[in-house]
């Protein structure tokens, strides 16, 4: 509703021959009114987005207290949308020891391609195309996601102090999945191929 809108509706409220509804004093106070009336709606609006935490900015501090956001594992200095993302994370931990708990945690966090990988003790009954693993293996898993997507090499136009190759990237997916897991177990990032 506009202002013009909320100052009608607000006249036609009044009892009537109680007050002069055209007398410039109660104009006044009614504009004043509805503007006041403008304001509330437009902050009911605002909070309705808040509510979504993939939308939320001004109560952003507010849901990162109640679930314990920033991890441990975050960056110190994240974007608003990193921030949100870990946020979705967070309320998307519900809990599991499944392949796809841990592909779903991957991708709230941004890597939509992770892939979870199980790795069996190999047996002279397994398929010749599994690969050969110890019973050490047993516990051990990997996730993998595209190198190429998130490591960065240096190349001719860098400078000479920057590293050849840095998964900085990385260290936010390794440090969730590595908090995660079960305790028994260990887990390795698997780049694929770059």
């Amino acid at each position: 509703m506009s202002i013009a809108t909320h100052a009608e509706t607000l006249k036609r409220l009044l009892p009537p021959v109680s007050y002069a509804i055209a007398g410039q004093q109660l104009q006044a106070e009614l504009i004043s009114a509805a503007a006041l009336l403008d304001g509330a709606m437009e902050t009911a609006d605002l909070l309705r987005r808040e509510l979504d935490p993939s939308l939320t900015y001004d109560l952003l501090d507010e849901w990162e207290a109640a679930y314990g956001v920033p991890d441990l594992c975050a960056e110190d200095a994240q974007t608003i949308a990193e921030r949100r993302l870990a946020l979705i994370a967070k309320l998307r931990e519900v809990g599991g020891q499944t392949a796809a708990y841990y592909e779903r945690i991957a991708a709230a966090l941004g890597y939509t391609d992770a892939r979870v990988s199980e790795y069996r003790v190999a047996t002279c009954e397994s398929e010749c195309v599994v690969p050969l693993a110890s019973a050490g293996w047993r516990n051990v898993w990997s996730i993998s996601t595209a190198a190429a997507q998130r490591v960065t090499y240096l190349d001719c136009t860098g400078a000479c102090t920057e590293p050849l190759a840095n998964w900085g990237a990385l260290e936010v997916l390794t440090c969730v999945m590595n908090r995660l897991k079960p305790a028994h177990t260990l887990c390795y990032i698997d780049l694929g191929e770059g």
